[in-house]
């Protein structure tokens, strides 16, 4: 996934897995919240994408593909 051409797909997967809407009234929610905000500022760069999926994963407990 290192691939230019690859970070939209990452993007638009993390952006939607980890919308901090859908962590409502629980104690990840702040968590999503942050690591939205550095999805959305990252979008084009891929190896920080991976990173922030890796984060997800951890963090928020959640399983991508």
């Amino acid at each position: 996934m290192s691939d230019i051409w690859d970070s939209p797909k990452l993007y638009d997967e993390l952006i939607k897995v980890c919308h901090p809407d859908r962590f409502v009234n629980t104690d990840k929610q702040e968590i999503a919240n942050h690591i939205s905000q550095e999805i959305s500022k990252y979008k084009s760069n891929s190896e920080m994408l991976i990173k922030l999926k890796e984060e997800a994963i951890v963090r928020l407990g959640i399983h991508i593909r």
